[in-house]
């Protein structure tokens, strides 16, 4: 169903730090991942796709998942994310083993999908206003080409911090009328003892960061 918007699941990641990949974590009733969670909240908001970019190691499980949880609930489709998958006449960096951000993982999923569509993390939790407002965004601009609109759904920092340690954050500049004019993202955001919160940016100068600041999460 071309009319209905797509959602695209970053689920390439690693999981160096976690231990493992933390997609695939049970963290609710009968099993249910943070992913079952982002697609059973976008399917209320009217999205009847689902692609999951994933990097080749997780391709087989994410297969059977699919298969096993998804087939009958959701159209949903695998792509898969190679670091050696980049645009002609760029050149990849050295090898690693970690894959490529954002963008690269969306690039992947073009063979997928042939509607607007969504991008969210695996590993985060959205609620179902951020699907909601993203459908009904979607639903109203489909200006192709070079003047096509996009989105972000921001939130308030002091709502996506972690009692774990610090984080990043991608800190969003907004214009008075609602533009997105920079985005900067800001490491190691930890309490301060007034309220805010102290973080580092990408030339390694403290910054300072209020609470109510609005963050991407993705």
């Amino acid at each position: 169903m071309p009319g209905t918007p797509a959602l695209v699941i970053l689920a390439a990641g690693i999981g160096s730090r976690y231990g493992g990949p933390k997609q695939l974590e049970q963290v609710g009733p009968g099993g249910a991942t943070l992913m079952d969670y982002s697609i059973y909240d976008a399917r209320r908001s009217g999205v009847r796709r689902v692609v999951f970019v994933v990097g080749p190691d997780l391709e087989a499980p994410f297969r059977i998942l699919v298969r096993e949880r998804y087939a009958n609930r959701v159209d949903a489709a695998i792509a898969v994310q190679r670091l050696e998958d980049v645009p002609a006449g760029v050149t990849a960096a050295p090898p690693r083993r970690s894959p490529w951000g954002t963008g690269h993982a969306v690039l992947a999923a073009e063979p997928e999908i042939d509607r607007p569509f969504a991008v969210v993390n695996a590993d985060d939790f959205y609620g179902r206003g951020a699907f909601a407002m993203v459908a009904e965004f979607l639903g109203h601009t489909n200006a192709p080409g070079p003047l096509a609109v996009f989105a972000n759904v921001a939130y308030p920092l002091g709502q996506t911090l972690s009692l774990a340690g610090g984080v990043s954050r991608a800190i969003c500049r907004v214009s008075r009328d609602g533009w997105l004019e920079t985005v900067e993202e800001i490491t190691d955001l930890r309490p301060r003892d007034d309220g805010a919160f102290a973080g580092v940016d990408p030339r390694g100068r403290p910054q300072r960061v209020g609470g109510d600041a609005l963050v991407s999460m993705n």
